[in-house]
Parts: structure tokens; sequence; C-alpha cells
């Protein structure tokens, strides 16, 4: 299964320079555009999200938790794109991080800004894009599982659950930085 992941055509880093600039005028889309590709968030996970599962200061997200809950640490520029975002509104704890990004409207998001930027992509390549950079990277599979909030049946093989080291989740965070920012 690992194999087949990355044996799929990868979205080239150059093209996801390209989503990320195209975004980058429209502070609603640069934030779904950059939590698909440099945190790897499902559209469902962008949803889900509450004011009360963002700790800028570190910078974590908590998400997954309809399907795999984890709390990761995200790239800058992730973390830039979410509070150049939340600047501009009014957040209570009790609320939706994001109420703007449905599902559908993430997906809708991603899709116009890669046909505007000339790059033909779809919703899911980013995240699989995140995925890949990751295992390139050498991310450990067992660190990339718990990442990208991976269940037994996902794409990578099956590990052994067994406590993470401090600070697995910023190595992940820095390698996708690198791999589509810098």
């Amino acid at each position: 299964m690992l194999r087949m992941l990355t044996q799929r055509p990868a979205l080239a880093p150059a093209d996801a320079r390209l989503l990320l600039a195209e975004s980058s005028t429209d502070p609603l889309a640069h934030v779904a555009v950059a939590l698909s590709l440099v945190a790897g968030l499902r559209p469902d996970e962008v949803e889900d999200l509450r004011v009360t599962d963002y700790e800028p200061s570190a910078p974590r997200l908590t998400t997954g938790a309809e399907r795999e809950p984890r709390t990761i640490q995200i790239a800058p520029t992730a973390r830039q794109a979410l509070d150049a975002y939340l600047a501009a509104q009014k957040t209570d704890s009790d609320h939706f991080l994001l109420p703007q990004l449905r599902r559908e409207r993430v997906m809708r998001i991603v899709r116009n800004t890669a046909v505007s930027a000339g790059v033909t992509v779809g919703m899911y390549a980013l995240r699989q894009a995140a995925i890949r950079a990751a295992l390139e990277g050498g991310a450990p599979v067992e660190h990339v599982h718990a990442y990208f909030g991976f269940k037994e049946k996902d794409a990578l093989p099956a590990v052994e659950e067994s406590p993470l080291p401090e600070g697995w989740d910023a190595e992940i965070a820095a390698v996708l930085e690198e791999a589509f920012v810098s």
C-alpha cells in the first residue's frame, strides 16, 4: 500500500508553491490551501476545527476527532495563514475555528485556486503530496501514521503503537514547510 501511495502522480513542489501564491491574496482561500497542503488535513478535518483546537503559541492543532484524533505542530505557513484569517474574525471558544469553511467549500476553494494558478490538481492531491513529502523527507512511517491520522485500513502499513519522541511532529512540519514553501 505504501508503494501505491508513493507511485501516484505527485503534486510538483513548484505547483504547490503556485497554489500557495495564488491563494495568498484571499485569507480564506489561503487558509484552506495551507491547511490542506502544508498541514495535510482532510477537508472534513478543516471543517471540524474548533477555536479550542488551535494553540497559536505552539503552534498546534488538535484534529481528526471523527477519524483519528491527534494534536500536531503545524508548519509556519499554515500558522501564518490561520493567524491572518483569524485576525479579521470574531471567534468564540465554543464555535468552529473556520465557520466559513465547510467541507464542500474547502474542496471548491482548492479546485478554483488550482484553476486560477493553472495547476491540474484535485483536493486530495494536496494531502497526498504532504504525506509523500514527509515520507521522502525521511519521516518514520509511525510518525507519518500519527501526523496524518491514519487508521489500519488506510494506505500505509500497520505500525506498532509506541510512544513518539518529543518533537516528532515539529520535524514533519519542518519537512512540509521546506518541501512546499522554501
